[in-house]
């Protein structure tokens, strides 16, 4: 709707490109980290029925319906980086990243989302996909591209994963060796 509008008012394409970059700029790691919380606080085994059990195509497990449920919460979250890192909104997207981060690795500690019960390695594998989509620089544009290059010499910043995550510096170790090897 809203491509529609502004391909039929050209003029107005700047103004709402300022207004996008406004809306996704002003991020913190802390209050990512609340809102991935809550949505997957907010998921339950209700979420699952439909999902999980026999169905005309076959069977799926309740692990495996869970998953897809954690993995569609998580994406808002990744797709708001990815949009980012597409618009050069660096620190923004680093921001987005550590809080994506830090919000699995305290849900993975609180141990209290029940769907997390269900995928017990969900919230790890999430966090380690999460920092490779930053490292590697989001999306496909050539401006991601260049700037995914210098997030490699730099890497995911130490003194968060030490004071935040340090039970999980391993996946950062593995996240970066994954994406320098592509």
């Amino acid at each position: 709707m809203l491509r529609r509008l502004l391909a039929l008012r050209p003029a107005l394409q700047a103004e709402a490109e300022k207004i996008a970059r406004d809306l996704i700029s002003g991020v913190s790691s802390e209050a990512v980290a609340d809102e991935i919380q809550d949505a997957v606080k907010g998921l339950g085994i209700e979420d699952l029925h439909g999902r999980s059990g026999s169905h005309p195509w076959g069977y799926t497990e309740p692990g495996e319906a869970a998953w897809e449920v954690l993995e569609e919460a998580v994406k808002l979250f990744t797709d708001d980086m990815k949009r980012q890192l597409d618009l050069g909104l660096g620190v923004e997207a680093l921001e987005t990243c550590k809080g994506i981060v830090l919000g699995l690795y305290r849900l993975d500690r609180s141990k209290d989302a029940d769907l997390l019960e269900w995928a017990p390695d969900f919230a790890a594998e999430a966090a380690g996909d999460a920092v490779e989509i930053w490292l590697r620089g989001g999306g496909g544009r050539e401006m991601a591209a260049k700037s995914a290059r210098a997030r490699k010499r730099e890497g995911f910043p130490e003194d968060f994963i030490a004071r935040f995550v340090p039970e999980w510096a391993d996946m950062f170790t593995r996240a970066q060796s994954k994406s320098r090897s592509r």
